[in-house]
């Protein structure tokens, strides 16, 4: 046994399996017609893998023992590509927890893994790298962070507009631009002493209402010209980060 499941034509044979399953897998549509030929045909060809690979896990194990076997990293993997085919055998539903299961059979690929030295090598590497990716990672996050205290800093509440359309061109002008009340008209402290506003008691002759103020005072509403903003870190950060992967550029 130990000698046919170490040969090269077994090892092949598991490879082309898991090549043509893998196609199976991709060609699967949960909206197709249950009834049709192509799904009948799917669900055959797929019962049909998963019986080889039940075959295959038995005789791995009559061949080295379950403890040798569930040594290696690569073998539970294929043991959970296993299970996954055991319970799609059995048509088996339920909750979240068994549909997760049920989930892994998308590891199958990976299974090639296992089959080529080539892959393991760099799969391994990868691996290896991890560490030394994330304290990169912790170095541009550093950076990013840095960035988003300039932006906080100085460009809080900047990207804001004042939305209404019933504004004229002297009022736009003055949220745009604001006056002390020294500079201001008649017309324009007027502004300011409309229902609702009530800066005007507040300020003294020298004093400029800022922009939010002034569109408040008009009825109108004060609201963010684009989704992202410097208002705080957390938002500064996240539009820091996403114009580093250049995400939305092209729209």
């Amino acid at each position: 046994m130990t000698s046919l499941v170490e040969s090269k034509r077994f090892d092949n044979v598991l490879t082309c399996a898991i090549v043509i399953s893998s196609i199976i897998l991709a060609l699967d549509n949960p909206l197709r017609n249950p009834t049709s030929l192509m799904t009948r045909t799917l669900q055959a060809l797929n019962m049909t893998f998963a019986l080889i690979f039940i075959v295959e896990f038995i005789m791995k194990v009559l061949a080295h023992g379950l403890h040798k076997y569930f040594q290696e990293m690569w073998n539970i993997l294929d043991f959970a590509a296993v299970i996954a085919s055991v319970m799609d055998m059995m048509n088996v539903t339920g909750g979240s927890a068994l549909r997760l299961i049920r989930l892994l059979r998308v590891l199958r690929p990976l299974r090639m893994i296992n089959r080529r030295p080539e892959l393991k090598l760099v799969v391994e590497a990868l691996l290896l790298s991890v560490p030394s990716v994330v304290n990169v990672a912790v170095v541009c996050a550093i950076f990013i962070l840095v960035f988003a205290i300039f932006g906080v800093t100085f460009l809080k509440g900047t990207f804001y507009e004042c939305a209404t359309s019933d504004l004229t061109v002297e009022q736009a002008d003055m949220i745009t631009h604001p006056k002390s009340l020294d500079e201001m008209s008649n017309m324009e402290q007027s502004w300011l002493l409309a229902p609702g506003c009530g800066i005007a008691s507040s300020l003294d002759a020298n004093s400029i209402p800022s922009s939010k103020e002034m569109c408040i005072c008009m009825n109108a509403t004060w609201q963010p010209t684009i989704p992202h903003n410097f208002d705080n870190i957390w938002s500064a950060f996240s539009l820091l980060f996403e114009i580093s992967t250049t995400e939305g550029w092209v729209d």
